[in-house]
Order: C-alpha cells, then structure tokens, then sequence
C-alpha cells in the first residue's frame, strides 16, 4: 500500500479540484494506492471530496504575503504527514508547490509536482516553485510538459492521462431542457466551466449573433471571485447589445452537469489562449456532443477531426462557420457526438487512468529509492578511495 498526500489551495473549485475529487470516488480503480487530501481551507472542494469517501485535511490558511501563515501551514503539513505514515506527496499546482514542496524534503520522503498549466518561468510563484525541484513532474498534457523546462530543466518528467467522470446514466433531457427555456426545435449550445475571459464565452456570444438558425446558449458555472462576477456582468451587457439576451441562459452553479450537458446539442469553448487539458471539453464528449474548440494547447490532444471542429486561435469567421455548420446538420451533430463518446471513453476513463496515475507514484518512489542508495554508495567508494594521512 502506498500512502499517498494530495496538497491542494482548496480555495476555489475547477478543473483541478474536479480531478481529485473522481480520484478519491474511484479509488477501488488503484487499490495499491491509498490517497489523502492536505487544503488550506475549508470550502466546496473539502465537501466534495468527503461526500465520496475521501479523507481531506484542512492545514490551514497560507499567504504568500503573509510568512508565519505559510510557516504554519508547513508544520501542520510535517506533522499530518508524519501522523498519516505518507510515503509520498504530490502538490498540484505551481502555488503548492512553491510553498509546500520542501516539506517533503524535512519528511524525507518523495515529492511530485502534479503539472496542470503551462509554465513561462516568468510569474514570481513560478519561480518560488523553481527553489524546490521535484523527484517527478506529472504534466496533464504534453502540451504542458513541454513548458516544463521553464521551471525545471531536465527534471524527470511523464505525462498521465486525466481521469474524467462518466455522466450518469439515467438523463431526463426533456426536463432538462423545460427547465432552462430551450423549445424542442432549438439547437442547444453549452459551455460549462470558470467564468475566465480567455475561455472565450464572449467570442461564442458574437459567433452566434450570427448565426440565423433557432438555438439557445447555456452558459453552466458559477462565480468564484469578483473579477469573474465583473466578466459575467459584462457577458450579459453583450448579450442585451447584440439583441439575444432571450436566448441566453446563464444557469450558474450546478450539480448537475452531466445533466445540462446531455441536453444541449454542441459544445463550444473557443479558447484565447491555450488550455491545459481541458476537462470540460471531455465532459462534453461523454455527453456525445460535438466539440468546438481552439486549436491550441491541451484540447488538440484530445479532440479530432472526427469528434469536433478545431478552429484557429481567435478566428471568428472559423467559428461562425463551424457553429453554423453544426446547427444545420442534425446528422453531423449525431456523428460527431458518438464519434466524441469513444474518444472520451478511450482518453479518459477513470478506471484505466486511475491506475496509470499509481504506477507512475510507484515507480517515483521506486527511483527515490533507487537514487538515494546511488548516492550512499558513490559517498561509500568516495570515503574508501580517499587518500589516507
């Protein structure tokens, strides 16, 4: 059995906070590894996760700016992973990372940077990050691995495969769509996730101006923090300028997703920069819709020409085209949308990748091991061919 701490801000809830929480519900998928959770905080994330067994602990709050806050976190993180007998700890983010990954170094044991964005080495916690090299880097893409060097040059590195939930299995669609004000004639465009600017929420709002046939757009998340309240706010003054206010639905929070996503017909997050990996765009292919998205970052690993449209990178014509494209052809949507099922199923289920993420735990600790030994021996055949006096 290998113990294995997850540390996390814990503050907000996305992508990332996602992922651990299907770690910790499919956990019987690695049942050599037993995963814990250390947060700063109490929040949705801790509720999530002990709503499906996982065991999460609040180390307390920690501030960059604010050094005996950091302090202490740390010793309530040494002291949580000597109590839980942890064999190896994994910081998800730069942010943990740079705070929290020489703790492992005062446990003695491994420590693994989990990798979820790019890296430019530029950003003052990237480079608190850089003070601490990690036994492993895992990176969610190759996209993102390949920035790994801004941070770490030539640290061990691999790329898993990010475990995504599959939807449930018994979906009212029809109520679904009652509920959020979508006619049976429409075609249901969706876009779940953060409120950020560069996800490209107003990019979809312009594109669909656009667009003569009837459709609707949902608009699934909730606001985390004012400048994403201020981003809403302005997405609704766009809507209402360009006349189509009626047919946008901002639903906010959900619980459930898998939900609104089954009863939309086209999944569209025209990204402005590029995504990690992009865990709602797989979400949106195991409701077997097809995806439009960027062709940039994490999301051109994942969709192919034969689940979605891959448009250029601030190209509004492209999407315009795409989104209508789609609109008019029941039968591509069809198409694609199982086409995006079996893609997802193949690149992201639980299960299989589940077990991928503990073999690669594993084999960091085996190499720990492996390189710890090295040097002891190297110091051993030092102290021996050392000129005796």
């Amino acid at each position: 059995m290998i113990r294995v701490l997850h540390v996390v801000g814990g503050r907000l809830f996305g992508g990332v906070e996602s992922m651990l929480v299907t770690l910790a519900r499919n956990r019987a998928a690695a049942p050599e590894m037993d995963s814990e959770f250390a947060l700063c905080c109490e929040g949705r994330l801790r509720s999530a996760l002990e709503q499906v067994g996982g065991r999460a602990h609040v180390i307390g709050a920690a501030r960059v700016r604010n050094p005996i806050s950091i302090f202490r976190a740390r010793a309530a993180l040494l002291d949580l992973i000597r109590q839980r007998k942890v064999d190896v700890m994994v910081c998800h983010m730069t942010w943990a990372q740079a705070l929290f990954g020489s703790v492992a170094r005062s446990a003695k044991i491994p420590q693994i940077f989990a990798m979820h964005d790019a890296a430019s080495g530029k950003p003052l916690i990237e480079k608190l990050a850089r003070r601490v090299r990690p036994d492993l880097a895992l990176c969610n893409s190759e996209f993102t691995k390949s920035t790994l060097s801004n941070l770490y040059p030539n640290a061990p590195a691999a790329v898993y495969r990010v475990p995504v939930e599959r939807p449930s299995a018994n979906i009212d669609r029809s109520r679904v769509r009652r509920e959020l004000g979508a006619p049976d004639d429409a075609v249901v465009v969706v876009q779940a996730g953060r409120m950020e600017a560069w996800k490209g929420y107003q990019s979809t709002l312009v594109a669909l101006a656009s667009i003569a046939h009837k459709w609707r757009y949902w608009i699934v998340g909730a606001t985390q923090r004012r400048s994403e309240i201020r981003y809403v706010e302005n997405l609704r003054r766009t809507a209402a300028r360009l006349k189509i206010a009626d047919r946008v639905t901002f639903t906010g929070f959900r619980a459930d997703v898998d939900h609104v996503l089954a009863a939309a017909d086209i999944y569209c997050q025209p990204n402005e920069r590029a995504e990690p990996f992009g865990i709602a765009i797989v979400e949106g292919m195991y409701a077997r819709l097809p995806i439009v998205t960027s062709a940039v970052g994490g999301a051109r690993e994942s969709v192919t020409d034969r689940c979605g449209f891959l448009v250029p990178n601030g190209n509004l014509a492209a999407l315009i085209s795409s989104l209508d494209t789609l609109a008019r052809d029941p039968s591509l949507r069809l198409k694609m949308g199982e086409n995006a099922y079996r893609r997802a199923v193949e690149i992201a289920d639980p299960a299989k990748c589940i077990s991928e993420i503990a073999a690669l735990i594993s084999a960091s600790i085996d190499r720990s091991r492996y390189d710890v030994a090295e040097v002891a021996m190297e110091r051993s055949r030092d102290l021996a061919e050392a000129p005796r006096h």
